[in-house]
């Protein structure tokens, strides 16, 4: 693997890809994953580990902690398929 690829992937592992690009709250946080989650085709997914997580598939609820939990859950999922789509283009 070259080095390029090496970085992507342990970018792509990094948790803090969502904390650290923002200063919003972290409602705010989260509904800007979402939209991603939509964008990159992954909402049905994170919509199942809120689900898992919280009992009901809705992660536009959430707020504070939850949020926060489902924000640290999906993020490297959203990460992951917006890298896939960028490198395709």
């Amino acid at each position: 693997m070259s080095k390029e690829n090496n970085d992507a992937l342990t970018d792509a592992f990094n948790a803090d890809a969502y904390w650290a690009t923002t200063n919003s709250n972290v409602e705010q946080q989260l509904a800007d994953l979402l939209e991603e989650a939509r964008k990159y085709s992954v909402d049905p997914f994170v919509r199942s580990i809120c689900g898992q997580l919280f009992d009901h598939p809705q992660p536009e609820t959430l707020v504070g902690w939850q949020a926060e939990l489902l924000i640290e859950a999906v993020s490297e999922l959203v990460y992951c398929a917006r890298s896939q789509q960028e490198s395709h283009s």
